[in-house]
């Protein structure tokens, strides 16, 4: 099939992806930082195509503020202004990137830098903020991505040249970026070469009124290629989202194929659609696809596209917005009966095909219905709260458009909050478990911001507050719970481990900006409070976090102090933690060290080495990427073993004799590795270097607990 816009056609031939570079990709990309490349940009002829599609005087009937949506009949370009930024951690536009609006959603794709936002070595062209429009208002708040990533073969484009342009009423506005490609440095550094050579382009081509954004990308082998053309699209959405594939269910991480991928959620939710079935592979909050194509050889043009789409609402909304359902489906309309008062939440609809792989979830409407598209072949549906009790599932015969009444179960609620007799009955953070019958049903945690709603059904209830290991826990037993009911319960965790001079610290920890982790940022700062820990150091791999902003939001700043840190994540020889450091918004990862092409003693001195204003920390030395491991450190001779050419370093390389501030004794994850670890220890502490023995939680889960294994 063929679109075309003015004289440019979109060729979309597809063919199966290799899931083993798939699953190679994924695992390297699981903590693997880069370096950023730099060259004269690639003339690459597109600069015709601003004629098919020129600049206009809009005139006065649009908007020209940053907040109203565009009317219906209009699509266009714009730079991004003040109000379109934020300090939020999701917030990935820089003055200058380019901006795609129409009346249905707002596209910023970064173009004002060569380098990309999430990926450490990525070039510029992707999307990194996506507005849904509610109400005629572009909702910033709702932007729930982190970065749409066009990728060529494992490769990126290298200091493309851009164009762009809003066409005449009713016509369509694009961005467009084509360069040299250039091997991904997290790639490279492995597997060097990988990848065809030649020149790459994506197009963001966004209708007037259209619900979705359209993405075309090509690869224009050069004379060397050497390998086929191949098209691949990253998406990486926030912690707060449930990764969704079509064909595979919720939670997915490992293979499958699909026409839709996506990240879910009752406010807002994004996804990617494919005409034609695009092989996946998912973890976290990052999912990778591969648009195969038709190419027979290594001079050949490979060509694929695809449909990107932010929503205010769940999965139901997304695959409208995508144009994802069936022709053949039909519409069920859900109405509820015996809507409770007051509403204590949100309630939502789920319907599921007897396979249960392939979803539709929709939110329950002011009104109390819901519309759920349907294949006509039977359904288990079920309707239940938001982060609630739900009822179970029922089969229903679909055959046509039809209603349906259901009754949502019945719930009450929990508000959770908690003080420390220390603190004079001040608020405080801390953990709470919620326990029916000596079984934990919930977990989560409370801030000095204000209570925590828990929906439960009605019963009765005990809730445990702790507050890390220096603290009694307090248990509060024979909370009843009535429907339609809200009922306070505030618990006082005691202090019995008496810290005076001391500070709890965590110098490892993982969250919604690690590839290998969806902890929402918010939620991985609460549960640090809640833990007790005093200090915190945000370690994602090859990104800065700040945690300051949600920090003060939580009302935290007099109980946990921060740092800038990240873990600079080199699979072939380390990962090592350094803070503090400065964002660098302009530069991908924010500006986390770059270890590509560096020796060890380049990368450890620009991360902190003998320098007294930065911590440099040696993570789980012996893990899997672990220093001392891949040196194959001797603790009784202080000799590695190990060459340097087998590290990809030069025969002169020193691979001893380096002084780290700090080095993982005990590390949460590597329990098991203490004793050898400790035995390297004092190894080094014999030959005069004096690192810092730390424990760490290396917490990526929120089972994982902060400030503990």
């Amino acid at each position: 099939m063929s679109e075309k816009l003015g004289e440019y056609e979109y060729m979309v031939p597809l063919e199966r992806k290799n899931q083993t570079i798939l699953l190679l990709v994924i695992l390297l990309l699981w903590g693997i930082g880069c370096s950023s490349t730099s060259s004269t940009p690639v003339d690459t002829g597109v600069d015709s195509f601003q004629d098919l599609a020129p600049q206009v005087d809009t005139g006065p009937i649009l908007p020209t503020d940053c907040t109203t949506a565009l009317p219906a009949g209009f699509a266009r370009t714009r730079t991004v202004c003040p109000e379109m930024m934020s300090a939020d951690p999701l917030s990935g536009a820089l003055p200058d990137d380019l901006v795609l609006e129409n009346s249905h959603a707002r596209y910023i794709v970064r173009t004002s830098t060569p380098e990309g936002l999430f990926i450490l070595g990525s070039g510029a062209g992707g999307v990194v903020d996506a507005h849904p429009a509610v109400d005629g208002v572009y909702r910033r708040d709702l932007d729930s991505i982190q970065e749409l990533i066009p990728a060529f073969g494992i490769r990126t484009l290298r200091n493309p040249t851009v164009t762009s342009g809003s066409g005449e009423d009713g016509e369509a506005a694009f961005i467009q970026l084509s360069g040299e490609l250039v091997p991904l440095p997290i790639i490279d550094s492995v597997i060097p070469g990988m990848g065809p050579s030649g020149v790459g382009t994506v197009t963001w081509t966004l209708e007037p009124d259209a619900t979705r954004l359209h993405m075309s990308l090509e690869v224009v082998p050069n004379a060397d290629n050497g390998a086929k053309g191949t098209v691949w699209v990253g998406l990486f959405h926030s912690g707060t989202l449930t990764p969704y594939m079509d064909g595979l269910g919720l939670d997915v991480e490992l293979f499958g194929g699909t026409n839709l991928l996506a990240g879910i959620h009752p406010s807002t939710s994004v996804g990617i659609y494919s005409p034609d079935p695009l092989m996946v592979i998912g973890t976290g909050g990052l999912v990778l696809g591969k648009l195969a194509t038709d190419v027979a050889n290594t001079q050949e043009t490979a060509q694929a596209e695809a449909y990107f789409s932010v929503v205010p609402g769940h999965l139901s909304s997304l695959r409208a917005a995508l144009g994802s359902d069936a022709d053949t489906n039909v519409t069920v309309t859900i109405r509820v009966t015996d809507l409770p008062e007051p509403m204590l939440g949100q309630l939502q609809v789920a319907a599921r095909p007897q396979d249960a792989t392939t979803t539709q979830i929709a939110v329950v409407a002011a009104d109390g219905t819901a519309t759920l598209h349907l294949p006509a072949e039977p359904h288990e549906i079920r309707i239940g709260w938001v982060d609630g009790p739900s009822t179970d599932f029922q089969l229903v015969g679909i055959s046509d458009e039809m209603e349906l009444d259901l009754t949502p179960p019945p719930v009450g609620e929990l508000r959770l909050s908690a003080i420390t007799s220390e603190d004079e009955g001040e608020p405080a953070a801390a953990r709470v478990l919620v326990f029916r019958d000596g079984a934990q049903l919930q977990r989560t945690s409370v801030s000095p911001a204000g209570p925590t709603s828990v929906l439960v059904e009605p019963g009765t209830y005990s809730a445990l507050f702790t507050r890390g290991h220096e603290f009694e826990f307090d248990q509060i037993d024979n909370i009843e719970v009535s429907a339609n009911a809200t009922v306070t319960v505030q618990g006082s965790p005691e202090r019995v481990v008496d810290t005076t001079g001391w500070v709890a610290c965590d110098f490892h920890l993982h969250s919604e900006f690690s590839t290998d982790s969806q902890i929402p940022l918010r939620q991985r700062i609460l549960e640090v409070a809640a833990e007790g820990v005093e200090f915190a150091v945000s370690t994602d791999h090859d990104f800065i976090t700040d945690y300051s902003g949600i920090r003060d939001d939580l009302a935290l700043s007099g109980h946990l102090g921060v740092a800038n840190g990240s873990e600079v994540s080199d699979a072939m020889h380390f990962h090592a933690s350094s803070w503090p450091l400065t964002i660098q918004r302009e530069l991908s990862g924010l500006g986390a060290p770059m270890w590509y092409e560096k020796s060890a003693d380049d990368i450890f001195t620009e991360m902190g080495m003998m320098n007294p204003e930065r911590v440099f920390q040696m993570n789980h030395p012996r893990g899997s990427t672990g220093w001392l491991n891949k040196i194959k450190y001797d603790p009784d001779t202080g000799i590695a073993e190990a060459s340097p050419k087998s590290l990809k370093y030069p025969d002169d390389t020193p691979l001893t004799g380096h002084h780290f501030d700090g080095m993982e004794l005990y590390n949460g994850k590597r329990v098991e590795d203490l004793e050898e670890v400790v035995t390297d220890w004092l190894s080094l502490i014999a030959q005069g270097i004096m690192p810092a023995g730390t424990g760490t939680s290396d917490s990526h889960t929120s089972d994982r607990y902060p400030g503990s294994a």
